[in-house]
């Protein structure tokens, strides 16, 4: 197609639609060529390392700091991040001594503190927060093997290893195990269901419906 026959199919289209056209490429001519602020430039990261399905450590932030911005910023955005509409969607979590920071709109706040716990290699409290959920949701005891998976990937001497210290620590009396008739051990929590229960459930995942597939 030509010069001539753009200009004639140009004449034909009312005026107040090419107008819209030629306003909107402006628009997102503009758009292209701003520049980022800080804020957008500190969320964009976040949000590209979220779709990683990774949650951002503070330390690891510090240490890789986004193109176009420095820590002095970053720590200043972070100290203020309700005053910046592009930060609306951040979320902090405080583990112990560790901060991390999400995006809420891509992870629940389930799963963002699954991967904070992760990250912050406190596998006792991973594994609790892990079994007291499933205890009180579903209900239903948590299989080891369920633990050696992502995102947990724990090994099967580090889970025996995690359940024989929680015997030993009073924030996790609450913590226990059965096992099924196939040898398998599952862990329940004592808060949200019994011994003969949790006995009970674990039978069914580890051998009946395992019989059943």
């Amino acid at each position: 197609m030509d010069n001539e026959e753009l200009l004639e199919i140009e004449k034909k289209i009312h005026p107040s639609i090419l107008a819209a056209v030629d306003e909107a490429l402006d628009n997102k001519e503009t758009e292209v060529n701003r520049k980022k602020s800080q804020a957008e430039i500190l969320m964009n990261y976040i949000n590209e390392q979220n779709r990683l399905e990774k949650i951002v450590q503070h330390s690891f932030l510090m240490f890789n700091v986004p193109e176009g911005i420095n820590k002095e910023d970053i720590v200043t955005l972070l100290n203020e991040k309700d005053e910046y509409t592009e930060l609306k969607n951040l979320s902090v979590i405080q583990m112990g001594k560790h901060v991390f920071y999400y995006n809420n709109k891509m992870f629940t706040e389930r799963f963002a503190t699954v991967q904070a716990l992760i990250e912050s290699k406190d596998i006792l409290a991973a594994i609790a927060t892990c079994v007291r959920h499933d205890c009180k949701v579903y209900p239903r005891p948590v299989q080891v093997s369920t633990l050696q998976k992502v995102p947990y990937r724990y090994t099967l001497d580090e889970i025996l290893g995690a359940i024989a210290r929680m015997r030993f620590e009073e924030e996790y009396a609450d913590i226990d195990t059965v096992k099924a008739s196939n040898g398998n051990i599952c862990i329940y929590s004592k808060n949200h269901m019994n011994e003969r229960y949790a006995q009970f459930l674990a039978e069914q995942l580890e051998v009946t419906w395992m019989e059943m597939q």
